[in-house]
């Protein structure tokens, strides 16, 4: 069969001798905002590593709060495993080789940097969400208490 050479297997498209009742029933998968983002994406942009692609994909993990935490955590927790790996590890091969001790390190140190990053903008978001809240709940009290007074 053609392409089966490179490893890869065709599936025959399905005709009248083939029921659905043949396949195995599908599950329905609930895919996260990050999934939906990430295909409207790539759909929506080629992948073209522009500064503009780069820079809506960055905005689109940004603003959305469950996004923005995810990205910390696995940020949080992939410089945590490498600085393990690069102390306990691969310690003696990166102290014989300086440029990869020195990328390896700086790396370390990028993603420690973005998690801080990460978690100093969610906490002014956090911040500007609650002062916004407090305005709209101030304002809903003083039009309850006075409401026979309308607005100029």
């Amino acid at each position: 069969m053609a392409g089966e050479e490179f490893g890869v297997r065709r599936i025959a498209p399905l005709s009248s001798t083939r029921t659905p009742a043949a396949y195995p029933k599908l599950r329905f998968v609930e895919h996260s905002k990050l999934d939906i983002c990430l295909r409207a994406f790539v759909v929506n942009n080629p992948p073209v590593s522009s500064p503009r692609s780069i820079i809506q994909l960055t905005r689109s993990f940004i603003r959305d709060q469950r996004m923005r935490r995810s990205l910390m955590f696995y940020v949080s927790l992939s410089s945590v495993l490498m600085v393990f790996v690069g102390a306990v590890l691969i310690d003696t091969p990166l102290r014989r080789h300086p440029i990869a001790f020195v990328v390896w390190w700086a790396v370390c140190a990028w993603l420690m940097l973005t998690s801080l990053l990460l978690a100093l903008f969610d906490m002014l978001a956090i911040r500007a969400a609650a002062r916004r809240e407090r305005r709209e709940l101030a304002r809903r009290i003083f039009n309850e208490n006075h409401p026979d007074e309308d607005t100029h």
